[in-house]
Formats: C-alpha cells, sequence, structure tokens
C-alpha cells in the first residue's frame, strides 16, 4: 500500500509544482514538463507496484501490459485536464492541440482494448492447459 501512496504523491507533487509555474513564468514549457513527467513516473511506478517479489517472466509481461495500459490512461487524464481546464482566453483550442487529443484518444482506446484482449485470451489459455493436464 505504501507504493501506491508514494506514486500518488509524486504525481500529485509534480501537477502541484508544474502548473502554478506554468502560470508564474507565463510560458506553456512547465506543461510540457509536467505531461511528461507523470507519463514517465506513472509507468515506471505502475511496473513496480504490480511485479510481485520474486517474479517470472510471465509475471513481467503481465506487470508491463499493465503499465503500459495504466500509463496511457493516467497520461490521459492529465493531458486531458491540462488542456481542457488551464487554458488562458475564450478562444478555441489549437489545431495541433486538437489533432494531438483526439489521436491520443484513438491511442488509448486501441491500447485499452489490447490490454483487456490479451489478458482475456492469456487467462482462457491458462484454464485451456489445466484442462488438458486433468486429462
Amino acid at each position: 500500500m505504501k507504493k501506491h501512496i508514494v506514486l500518488i504523491a509524486c504525481l500529485i507533487a509534480l501537477m502541484a509544482i508544474g502548473l502554478p509555474a506554468a502560470w508564474i513564468l507565463d510560458t506553456d514549457m512547465p506543461f510540457s514538463i509536467v505531461v511528461a513527467g507523470t507519463g514517465i513516473i506513472a509507468f515506471f511506478g505502475l511496473y513496480d507496484i504490480s511485479l510481485p517479489e520474486s517474479p517470472t517472466a510471465q509475471d513481467k509481461e503481465s506487470s508491463l501490459r499493465f503499465s503500459i495500459a495504466g500509463s496511457l490512461v493516467i497520461e490521459y487524464i492529465v493531458l486531458v485536464g491540462v488542456v481542457a481546464f488551464f487554458r488562458e482566453g475564450p478562444d478555441d483550442m489549437p489545431i495541433i492541440t486538437q489533432t494531438m487529443l483526439s489521436n491520443f484518444t484513438s491511442v488509448v482506446g486501441v491500447v485499452i482494448v489490447f490490454y483487456f484482449g490479451s489478458s482475456a485470451y492469456l487467462q482462457s489459455r491458462k484454464q485451456g492447459d489445466s484442462r488438458a493436464e486433468d486429462q
């Protein structure tokens, strides 16, 4: 449970420092650092959390799939939050931001579908192997 708290605290601290820094410095560079940093911290944090004490090769693969899917979802939530709630002015988002957000939405959707699809496939394969051993 302690690893979960450390991961959440690191992500919140990064956002708590980066978002006001963007406002104080009047530049978008801290936004970029926050978005990139949350992805990196989330990936390695989720990988460390999901890895058992003495991992096998299958545990490492499973943890890697979980970390990729989880960090992309966290990254997507941060990106949408930054773009949606920390804009200045009433005008629309720039075209590059709209394109990036729509493409990233597609990527996250595909990753989630493949994550659950591969997990279901591996689970059914494992059940099939155990049934073959019973007979």
